[in-house]
């Protein structure tokens, strides 16, 4: 009984070391999106808040002398509000696609099943 039980703690130990060499490459793979997401954000927001002077100058120049001013800047406006919900279900969508851990967590899920395959054919009840 004392040796099968060693082997089994043996299989649990080495399974864990290797549950846990997963976790890691899983949490280097949502750490690498992290900053990907951060630094594609941060560098898009810069760039339209960039286009977006630029282009509301250059619009506002040019329907400076008409009755139809406003309207130019509204629509701008208009146009700004509508790209900007576009990022924002785009960003939703893309951060809830995202499954951090999900290999480890499926693993953990066969492993347990495993053990309670295990502890079931190992103790078949009273007799």
């Amino acid at each position: 009984m004392l040796p099968e039980l060693q082997t089994y703690l043996r299989i649990a130990l080495r399974s864990l070391g290797h549950r846990a060499e997963l976790a890691g490459l899983e949490l280097l793979e949502a750490r690498d999106h992290l900053v990907a997401v951060l630094l594609l954000l941060v560098g898009a927001g810069a760039l339209v808040l960039l286009t977006g002077g630029v282009v509301t100058c250059f619009v506002t120049a040019a329907f400076w002398d008409t009755a139809y001013r406003l309207h130019a800047i509204g629509a701008l406006g208009l146009l700004y509000l509508l790209a900007a919900a576009f990022c924002w279900l785009r960003l939703r969508r893309l951060m809830t696609a995202f499954q951090p851990f999900a290999q480890t967590k499926e693993q953990l899920r066969k492993d347990a099943a495993c053990v309670q395959l295990l502890m079931n054919s190992s103790n078949p009840g009273p007799q």
